[in-house]
């Protein structure tokens, strides 16, 4: 991604943790919709102080960690956010002449990580719909925003816990 859009922003992907830290996705969907806002109140070019604020803001982000419940990928979040704001230090640098002319070219193809946790626009159908996936195990989550993802529901994260809560007992009672 060589300067930031709002397609490129909406279309990221991030592969889901769940036994491994992550971040939180909600908090990363939130900082994504606060981009998204940004680039779509200066469709017609960024000014370059817009810019420097957008990377500050990408750059400062932190997130809480997840565990044992499914976050996002640290790596793959923090790659992403470096480009954007690689991007727009790029737009804060070309100075006002550039940045006023809104030139911002289409995502670098092959942007989505394979099997990653889809995000979509509101209103879009999600993709766990997309996919057929039915019943307790799949439900659609919406962040206050543009962005929602998929993730497991209350029951199965609950069967989770139970799994792990059965694990912990019987290595208690072996050791």
């Amino acid at each position: 991604m060589s300067e930031p859009t709002v397609e490129g922003v909406l279309h990221a992907r991030f592969r889901p943790t769940s036994f491994r830290e992550g971040y939180d996705q909600g908090d990363v969907d939130s900082l994504l919709d606060e981009v998204v806002q940004l680039l779509k109140a200066h469709e017609g070019g960024m000014p370059a102080d817009a810019a420097a604020a957008a990377a500050d803001l990408c750059e400062n982000a932190r997130f809480q960690p997840t565990k044992f419940r499914e976050g996002y990928d640290q790596d793959e979040v923090d790659d992403f956010l470096a480009s954007l704001v690689r991007g727009f230090r790029e737009i804060a640098a070309a100075g006002p002449a550039t940045a006023a002319a809104g030139q911002f070219p289409p995502p670098a193809p092959g942007q989505a990580v394979p099997g990653a946790a889809p995000i979509t626009v509101a209103g879009a159908p999600s993709t766990a719909a997309a996919r057929g996936a039915t019943g307790p195990t799949s439900t659609t989550t919406t962040t206050p925003g543009l962005i929602e993802s998929t993730r497991p529901s209350a029951l199965t994260r609950a069967l989770v816990a139970v799994a792990v809560l059965a694990v912990v007992g019987i290595l208690a009672v072996l050791l």
